[in-house]
């Protein structure tokens, strides 16, 4: 079982929702897992990764994360989780959206966090009496017309 610290390099004066939505939305991911895999600690110490999931809250080249004292200490144990549209990846990690030409073996490829939230939209859960669409996939590319 791998430990893990989630954590942000958002300075206290400057935690804005915006800045800390990516760490809130890990934590909630963390929280979830179903295999077991992974277990939260607050230790660097005891922590296998110590993963910074970032904002914009770090700086535009994720300055405050390289000057973090865990990364200072802790080098081979620091990632960056980040979904920043534009990114220079300087640090090993996750990034969601890394050009081409920084591409290497120090950072993959992920995933975006959360889903976009609007005021204006209602979830409904679905039921039992949703109506289906009577078309497949396979139908719609030779007839183009959905009846529902």
């Amino acid at each position: 079982m791998a430990h893990v610290v989630l954590l942000s390099a958002t300075p206290a004066d400057d935690q804005t929702p915006d800045y800390l939505a990516p760490l809130h939305d890990m934590q909630k991911r963390a929280a979830c897992d179903r295999r077991g895999v992974h277990r939260l600690t607050s230790s660097p110490e005891e922590a296998d990764v110590i993963l910074f999931v970032e904002s914009y809250g770090a700086g535009w080249h994720f300055e405050r994360v390289r000057r973090h004292p865990f990364t200072r200490r802790y080098r081979k144990k620091c990632f960056l989780f980040c979904s920043n549209p534009y990114v220079i990846p300087f640090l090993p990690g996750i990034y969601t959206a890394r050009d081409q030409r920084w591409s290497s073996r120090r950072t993959i490829s992920g995933f975006h966090l959360g889903a976009a939230e609007n005021e204006f939209a209602t979830f409904i859960p679905p039921v039992a009496d949703l109506p289906t669409s009577t078309v497949s996939w396979a139908q719609w590319r030779t007839r183009p017309c959905v009846v529902i």
